[in-house]
Parts: C-alpha cells; structure tokens; sequence
C-alpha cells in the first residue's frame, strides 16, 4: 500500500495539502480500521476514541464511528483535532463536524492538510530500572502473546517499558524480545500498569507507537485509547503527586517511594484476595469460621513430600484439619474415584512442582489447567510462593491462586474467600 510522505519542498514543518496524499493517508487508515483520538479543537476535553467506518470521495467526508457519543447540543461546523499513524508517520488534522448519521456513527469533513505531529503530546515522567513501577499487555485472546517489563515513562497519552519478557499467552513459552515482534499500530486490549505511586492497580487499552533496540534492551512505546473519566482522574492525580516528588527534590531527583509492593499489587487484583480477616469480627462468627474451618476437607496436588508437609501443617495451625494429599491430579481423581470419602471442597494444585529449570510460571499455569481437567468438577486454587504479573495477564476464568509467600494470616483469609467463610 502507498503511503503519504513528506512535501519534497518543505519537510516535515511543511503542511502535506497534495490531495492525492491526502486521499491515500485517509484511506489507509480506514483499511487499517486502527482506532485514533479525536477531541474538539482548542479544548481540554477528554479525546473520543473513534475509527474511519467509510470513506465518501464524492463530497470528501468521512463517517466516524465513536465509543461514545458526541454531546447532543453540538452545532455543525465544530471542529476536532485528530491524530493518527499512517506507515511510521504519525500526524495531526483539523476535521470538521458535519451531522449525526446513526448511533455513535458521525459524519465530518476530510482533513484539508496534515501536519507532522510530535510524538509525545503530554509531559512524560521517567522510572528508574530499580523502581517498583511494572508493566504487563496482550494482544488479544488466547492465543496471543503477552509481554512484561519496568516501567520507563508515563504521561497522559501513553507510556513506555522496558521489555524484559515476551510470552505466549497460550503456553507460556518464552519469545526472544526483539522490535521486529512489534508492529506501530497493533492494538494492545489490556495493558496493565501496576505500583504507580498512589496507584496500585491501573488497566487501560492502546496501541503500540513505536519500538526501539538500545544494545540489548527493547524499548517499546504505547500510545493510550480513550481513558474513562475515572481512569483520567486516577493517572492525573498520580503524576501531579510525581510532578510534586520531582519538584521536591534538589536536580529533579525522586526517591522510590510513593508506590506499594507488587506482592500486594497483585493481591489486591485477584478479587478473593481481598477476603476480610478475624480482626474485629464479632466473637460468635470469629467461633463459627473456625468450626468451618475444622469440618472442610481440603486436597493438595504436589509431587514434593516436604512441600506437602508444610503445607499441612501450616493449615492445621489455622483450623484446617481434614487434607488428603496426592502427587498428581491423576492419582487424585483415582483416590476419590475409589474411596468412600467425599470428595474435598477445595484442590490445591502446588505451582512449585509443575515448574520445570528456568521456565515461567505461566507454562506452570497452563500445565496446572490442563491436568485439572482429570479432577472434573472439583474447585481448583493454585497455590505459589508469590503471584508474578504474567500469571495474572494471562489468567484464564476460573484460575484462582493462593499466594503462600504472603505470610498465613494473609494466605488463610484467602482461603476462606474461595470457600465462601470470609463473612464468618
């Protein structure tokens, strides 16, 4: 496909106004079917995430599809600013508001020039390596492929990492890193920034913007999708509290505080997590968890005796008494299948015994939800030493863990959420 290039006269500040340019670059973009911001010219406005649904030649309009609709008391002839990637170009126009043609569907004039547009839009605040500030974003479904690493910069717009791993959501495997991998443009569903200082846990939607190789290190951009007014709120109010770190500090330095662990962070976007602990609980219902506790039969899935052990024994000093063990969830089913006992409330599939030399906990993961097929309907929970960021990205509905490393109060109230006693 061609595409629009710099005026030969005035280079990039030069405005592009050849029409034959002017049609290639609208129409790749509605062939690419890539979403782009919109915002109303000269505002402050949060921008409209919108894509090209047709391209009319004969009046040189185009209809917009938004995810959200355009106020009702907006009069023709308004004008928005867009900004969109065409190839490695990345520019700016000015379009005019036409009419309303259907359900988030409106219709506006094509852009009469464009201009190269900078790269960053918004200030950008850098993290260094060593700081807590982690990314993690898929591409889509499974399969798909994941990627992960520190956090180099953040602004309003976008972001960029520092990629240390590249997986396959589906298995897990690792993929070398490398800029070939992406493409400007390829949408990112999920990207998920965590231990941003005030901001545990923050999930958003973009597209990547571009990707650099510094000697060994890829570092990889993203340019943000429409921020919900609540996400807009969260991340600003995060880099105004960074703005005032940098501002405190002689030569603009910043400490690393400001952010939470990422052992927290990841227990607190896990959902049953967060089940509420004895501390104030009336005496009566504090009475009855623990009858609870002591009556529900439990099973452990690990290959390691000692690791069973421990895990026993750390159970019965909170009240859970009843634990069959096994060393696979085939020799599981086959007990349950010919035994007269019940069959246990809760499996726990040890993470550490499906790990195999170097390879990711997510491969683990996959490994865990294929061999627990064989248990049939059994609730399942994947018991680990600490959750790492990619086991969430890549977590599947119904994958539940259990973080052992958090200490028993923590991991036992956990517990509790997944077999419905976290309300006493």
């Amino acid at each position: 496909m061609n595409r629009p290039k710099p005026s030969k006269a005035g280079g990039r500040d030069e405005p592009i106004e050849d029409p034959e340019l002017l049609r290639e670059a609208i129409t790749s973009l509605f062939e690419s079917e890539v979403e782009f911001p919109i915002k109303v010219e000269g505002t402050s406005t949060l921008p409209y995430a919108s894509r090209v649904q047709q391209v009319i030649p004969e009046s040189r309009e185009i209809i917009l599809k938004l995810v959200r609709p355009l106020p009702h008391e907006l009069m023709a002839g308004a004008l928005f600013q867009i900004v969109f990637a065409v190839g490695d170009q990345r520019y700016e126009a000015l379009i005019t508001y036409k009419q309303r043609e259907a359900y988030l569907q409106y219709r506006f004039s094509q852009p009469e020039r464009l201009v190269h547009a900078d790269r960053r839009r918004h200030k950008r605040y850098p993290f260094r390596p060593r700081e807590s500030a982690y990314v993690t974003a898929s591409d889509g479904g499974i399969p798909g492929t994941g990627i992960a690493g520190p956090l180099a910069n953040i602004g309003m717009g976008g972001l960029c990492l520092r990629v240390d791993r590249v997986l396959r959501l589906d298995t897990g495997l690792r993929i070398p890193p490398g800029t070939a991998l992406f493409d400007r443009g390829t949408s990112y569903p999920r990207i998920r920034l965590q231990d941003l200082p005030r901001l545990p846990v923050l999930e958003v939607h973009g597209w990547v913007a571009h990707a650099e190789q510094h000697g060994s290190e890829v570092l990889l951009g993203f340019d943000f999708g429409e921020l919900t007014e609540d996400q807009a709120r969260s991340l600003g109010d995060c880099l105004a509290f960074r703005e005032k770190m940098f501002q405190s500090k002689p030569g603009g330095g910043i400490s690393d505080s400001g952010g939470i662990s990422r052992r927290e962070v990841a227990s607190r976007a896990t959902g049953p997590l967060e089940a509420p602990e004895d501390q104030g609980l009336d005496p009566s219902l504090a009475l009855l968890r623990l009858l609870r506790r002591k009556t529900a039969r439990l099973a452990l899935v690990c290959a390691d005796p000692a690791s069973a052990e421990k895990c026993r024994q750390a159970l019965w000093r909170c009240g859970y008494q009843h634990l069959d063990t096994a060393g696979s969830c085939e020799e599981a089913a086959a007990l349950w299948r010919d035994s007269s006992q019940p069959v246990p409330r809760l499996v726990l599939l040890d993470l550490l015994s499906a790990l195999t030399g170097d390879q990711e906990p997510l491969a683990a993961v996959r490994h865990l939800e294929k061999e627990r097929v064989l248990l049939g309907e059994v609730p399942t929970a994947i018991l680990c030493e600490d959750i790492d960021p990619t086991m969430l990205l890549g977590q599947s509905e119904g994958t539940r863990f259990l973080p052992w490393g958090q200490g028993e109060e923590q991991w036992v109230s956990v517990l509790d959420g997944f077999l419905g006693f976290g309300e006493g």
